[in-house]
């Protein structure tokens, strides 16, 4: 089941049978239900640039195979311009996306960002969790200030139940 930070819903589990090593288990390929899904809680014209923040706790990105950001915009949806600014690369729990709208299109504080989860790299047994936040320029985005536009309280996606180690 996709997750949705807006609804708080979903959370998928993987079999008990994966095995955590002193590396670290990779939870493989690029699975739809682990996309996570925001509204972008601030306004974005075209002519203004947002950073989008998602962090990752109990895990980390093995690389950024798959790794996405899909935002809609008055156009359509995921029809907004996303660049990976920061972040996102093997052994990074962040990634960060500069945003605008597409030609003369806005996007609203409703619309749906959707972020594609790559491969993850697990150390331990535990809850994944991952946290959204939007931030005005990109110095507080990849700093990680408290002086963002729209926090979103962390939502468990509780990929993993026991798993041997």
């Amino acid at each position: 089941m996709a997750v949705d930070l807006n609804a708080g819903t979903g959370s998928n589990t993987y079999a008990t049978e994966n095995t955590v090593g002193a590396a670290g288990a990779v939870l493989a390929g690029t699975i739809a239900a682990n996309n996570v899904t925001v509204n972008t809680g601030f306004s974005i014209s075209d002519s203004t640039e947002r950073y989008m923040r998602f962090d990752i706790t109990g895990a980390t990105f093995t690389d950024a195979t798959g790794l996405a950001l899909a935002v809609d915009d008055a156009g359509g949806v995921g029809n907004a311009n996303e660049v990976l600014s920061a972040g996102g690369a093997a052994a990074d729990a962040y990634v960060v996306y500069e945003v605008t709208a597409s030609g003369g299109n806005t996007v609203a504080t409703t619309n749906d960002a959707v972020l594609a989860l790559p491969n993850l790299t697990v150390s331990s047994i535990g809850a994944i969790g991952v946290t959204y936040a939007l931030f005005s320029n990109a110095i507080d985005a990849v700093n990680n200030t408290t002086l963002m536009l729209w926090p979103q309280p962390q939502v468990q996606l509780r990929m993993l139940l026991p798993v041997v180690v």
